[in-house]
């Protein structure tokens, strides 16, 4: 499965072209020379310009069945194995793929979103565009955010960074408490956000578990709250 891995994101860049390889100035500055080639690739794999030619077109559909394949591969590798590489198209697609993706536990998906996010070259503007497809309703984020174990406290912090750097994973992670308090109920449609390769803002049943997935909403209640160590 590693070398699937590896392929994809090699077969995205033969989809790309030159034009849309090109790096705002900004966006080269925030990325860093480490993370120029992410940050690149990832910006070439969303936009919205036609496949150029019959090569690309075929490299593109060849990166979409692997990504297909990885999706149904994903809980077998342990959830979060080596994503981190992915280009933000492909990842999207794996996150979004309701056939193929089969989790039995979304704390996985949630785990190799932050991996996903940490690549050096991970733009913001390009992670809050993939995070609406996380269901962080199915994840303890209380206990990440406010009391953590020695063992999440990375985790913790780096979701408490994308929060501060991104007011749509603010709100995102808002949702997820409000649910998970019962402030919020779950007839009361979610908001909708936008997401790579969409047009239009994207319904993402974030509060319902993925097929196969044993979750769901993680409630709690401020007294149940105290007594976590």
């Amino acid at each position: 499965m590693p070398s699937v891995i590896e392929a994809i994101p090699r077969l995205r860049l033969l989809s790309c072209s030159e034009e849309t390889l090109e790096l705002p100035e900004h966006d080269a500055a925030a990325a860093g020379e480490a993370g120029m080639e992410t940050a690149r690739l990832d910006l070439g794999s969303v936009a919205s310009v036609p496949v150029a030619t019959k090569e690309a077109a075929a490299a593109a559909e060849l990166c979409n069945q692997l990504v297909s394949l990885l999706a149904a591969s994903f809980d077998r590798m342990g959830g979060h194995a080596d994503v981190a590489g992915l280009d933000a198209a492909s990842f999207v697609r794996l996150l979004e793929d309701e056939t193929r993706l089969q989790v039995k536990d979304e704390t996985a998906v949630f785990q190799a979103a932050l991996k996903w996010c940490a690549q050096p070259g991970r733009l913001a503007r390009v992670t809050e565009r993939v995070l609406p497809l996380v269901r962080f309703p199915l994840v303890n984020v209380y206990r990440l955010l406010f009391a953590p174990t020695d063992e999440q406290k990375a985790s913790s912090e780096q979701l408490k960074g994308l929060m501060r750097s991104s007011a749509t994973v603010k709100e995102l992670v808002q949702e997820a408490l409000d649910l998970q308090m019962r402030k919020r109920s779950t007839a009361t449609p979610l908001k909708r956000h936008a997401v790579h390769c969409h047009t239009e803002p994207v319904a993402v049943k974030r509060h319902q578990p993925r097929a196969g997935c044993r979750d769901t909403i993680r409630e709690f209640n401020l007294a149940d709250a105290a007594l976590m160590p």
